[in-house]
């Protein structure tokens, strides 16, 4: 039995369900937040290089780390792209 199928989670998180379907449908030039393979779709870079600039530029403003998952703030890749002539 998933979480999301347990009463009690449903009493809880009424909406959870709803929230999580309302993201998923959420057009990719739209997300703020973007996984390493959207944002290799959305960009058109291969996933591997953009686990590579994840790596190589740790601390700029475009990588966001939530547990052990890396995302890519979509608006701020955008202009670290604008500044960098070679990927």
């Amino acid at each position: 039995m998933g979480k999301q199928d347990n009463p009690i989670f449903q009493r809880s998180f009424p909406n959870a369900e709803m929230c999580n379907q309302k993201l998923k449908e959420l057009p990719i030039w739209e997300k703020p937040l973007l996984t390493v393979v959207e944002a290799a779709k959305y960009f058109q870079i291969g996933e591997s290089n953009i686990r590579r600039l994840t790596r190589e530029h740790k601390d700029e403003d475009f990588i966001q780390w939530k547990d052990s998952r890396v995302f890519i703030r979509r608006e701020e890749f955008e202009k670290f792209l604008d500044r960098t002539n070679v990927i």
